[in-house]
């Protein structure tokens, strides 16, 4: 059974108790980091935004992760093997990187070292990303802005759930995966340009208590279905799964211009001894069948005594249809998480 939120309400209580579970189509949970019970090394929060085009990746985060916090970016070329990665590791944060409890309201402005995020929303919905970042891959300057901005009238998937056997572990994660990017991003000599119809973006917001230990995978998506260009249809999917007690909500769901229409449990097939042959994702009536062929893999490892976090994460190009929905070569990624704490 999913249960779906329709109007404001709490994610934990007095005691700081995960309450009131289930998803929503909009931001709809209220919290203050400061209800938090739970041990304050495994009180996490994150903000990530991907962006691509039928050319390239980028992918930014501020990390809060309790032990160990980052601020990073990652380049990749869906063209050839070329890619750049850099993370500044920051010890011990324990929520004094101040990561905002709401991801409409307030902006992130972040600076450590050489690198300067700012990540603000703007009127209607739309966001924008600056990014400022010496020494980069190659020790080659990032610096540029991208605008990503929301379908008229679209819907997100934001997710509350809890683990079972943990006493004050949950997750309250806001996704959308149809925003369309505009902007220019400068790396070094060469220069990305994201523009309308061409470009979309990835917005990943989370906030909660990390379980002792744990496995997220995750896959999403945006592009145009496989109809000629005049009658194109936009499509995207948030697609995932974790340890998370999902017997109320899923974060599983697809949007068609927009408008989420969500599902119960999806299925990751893949090779285990050589991860990049193509993956499928599936679901129980197979009204879901996507093939994804991974380009590259980024691997991202954080560890800080007993705390350890490691990503792998696959960009490449997706086929296949949802429903009556066709699409070839689309762009976008799956990865998998491992956290322990």
């Amino acid at each position: 059974m999913q249960v779906e939120i329709t109007d404001e309400t709490s994610c934990i209580d007095a005691s700081g108790k995960s309450i009131n579970l289930g998803w929503a189509r909009r931001p709809l949970w209220q919290f203050s980091p400061e209800d938090m019970h739970g041990p304050k090394r495994r009180i996490f929060a994150s903000d990530r935004y991907i962006i691509f085009s039928s050319s390239c990746m980028m992918c930014f985060q501020v990390m809060d992760d309790g032990l160990l916090g980052y601020i990073g970016a990652t380049v990749m070329s869906l063209i050839d093997d070329k890619r750049s990665t850099k993370y500044i590791e920051i010890p011990f944060p324990m929520g004094e990187m101040f990561l905002p409890s709401s991801s409409s309201e307030s902006s992130l402005k972040y600076q450590r070292g050489d690198a300067n995020f700012i990540f603000s929303p703007m009127p209607g919905g739309a966001k924008i990303i600056k990014i400022d970042f010496l020494k980069f891959g190659h020790k080659r300057h990032l610096r540029g802005e991208v605008v990503l901005s929301p379908l008229q009238n679209a819907d997100e998937i934001v997710i509350n759930q809890q683990w079972k056997n943990e006493k004050w572990a949950f997750t309250l994660a806001e996704r959308n995966p149809s925003y369309i990017a505009e902007g220019v991003m400068q790396h070094g000599a060469e220069e990305y340009i994201f523009t309308k119809g061409n470009s979309f973006g990835i917005f990943d917001w989370s906030r909660g208590i990390r379980p002792k230990s744990d496995i997220h995978y995750w896959a999403a998506a945006c592009g145009k279905t496989a109809n000629n260009e005049k009658s194109a249809t936009t499509i995207a999917w948030n697609f995932g799964y974790s340890g998370a007690d999902s017997s109320l909500a899923t974060e599983n769901a697809y949007f068609i211009n927009g408008k989420i229409h969500k599902i119960d449990d999806i299925y990751f097939k893949y090779s285990r001894s050589n991860l990049m042959l193509p993956w499928t994702i599936t679901n129980r009536d197979n009204s879901i069948e996507i093939n994804f062929k991974p380009h590259q893999e980024r691997m991202e490892k954080h560890r800080m005594f007993y705390h350890y976090h490691n990503r792998r994460q696959f960009c490449g190009s997706f086929s296949g249809k949802i429903d009556e929905y066709s699409f070839k070569n689309i762009s976008g990624f799956a990865e998998f998480s491992r956290t322990k704490h």
